[in-house]
């Protein structure tokens, strides 16, 4: 069963989300960078026991305005980020198997603002 250590409630939304692309005993938690411009996931074991971790990282402001938008922008965002990491996974598993990410590495996927405008369009009024 998948474990969290998340304190914000966006953050846990879409860990809870994305936690069925990953092995059933992962365990997600909440992770910031240095600079504090970043901050996301820390995924440990994402495919299976000594694995290597995966970081989704999110910009501050990202989540900021992700946690302002109505529900159905929330479940479009959530949407992308799944599109996204579907395909980086691909990567990582091609990486992985060349063994060029041992188990003390760390890969990273980084969701941007691109996502969120994508939502935010989504979500508003056609005429």
């Amino acid at each position: 069963m998948a474990t969290y250590a998340i304190e914000r409630q966006s953050l846990e939304q879409v860990a809870h989300f994305l936690a069925g692309r990953f092995d059933r005993d992962v365990h997600i938690v909440e992770h910031e960078s240095r600079e504090g411009t970043l901050t996301g996931l820390m995924v440990n074991n994402p495919r299976g026991p000594d694995t290597p971790a995966i970081r989704l990282l999110f910009q501050q402001d990202v989540l900021a305005i992700y946690e302002g938008l109505t529900l159905a922008a929330q479940a479009d965002f959530r949407s992308r980020c799944n599109s996204k990491l579907v395909g980086a996974l691909l990567i990582y598993e091609r990486i992985r198997a060349a063994g060029e990410l041992g188990s003390p590495q760390a890969y990273v996927i980084e969701f941007g603002e691109e996502l969120l405008q994508a939502a935010e369009s989504a979500a508003r009024p056609t005429r």
